[in-house]
């Protein structure tokens, strides 16, 4: 099964992609900056930046082979190169929209958003703006 994992290089990402090369997937992962020098368990890399990545076009020339997306991008804080709204929402929704037209039927994420320090708050999440429910 080919598998896009977006967030390849972060600590998540990284160990969702070598079980996931283990268990015989093709794995293609994402970074927002150049490949790594050392690609780990990933086949191949492509570079996509959640920030302008907020279009669904943006997304679907890389799912061409592609049955599953499990996607790791996930950011804490804002700073000068982190953006919660475009990692948890607007990057994310891109890509689900994506999927949904590329035909990829099999979408896993991971998200942090919502935490707080530990004091949980509600928060409508991203897929249902993408589904509506």
């Amino acid at each position: 099964m080919g598998v896009l994992v977006t967030g390849a290089t972060g600590l998540i990402g990284q160990s969702v992609c070598t079980r996931l090369v283990a268990d015989g997937h093709v794995v293609l992962g994402t970074t927002r900056s150049a490949a790594p020098a050392a690609p780990g368990a990933v086949s191949g890399w492509i570079r996509v930046d959640f920030r302008q990545a907020r279009e669904p076009e943006t997304w679907l020339p890389h799912l061409r082979d592609i049955d599953a997306v499990v996607n790791c991008v996930g950011v804490l804080l804002d700073n000068a190169r982190e953006d919660t709204a475009a990692a948890h929402a607007t990057g994310a929704e891109a890509l689900f929209r994506a999927c949904a037209a590329a035909g990829v039927r099999r979408v896993v994420h991971f998200s942090a958003i919502g935490w707080t320090g530990g004091r949980p708050r509600p928060i409508r999440p991203a897929s249902s703006r993408v589904t509506g429910r």
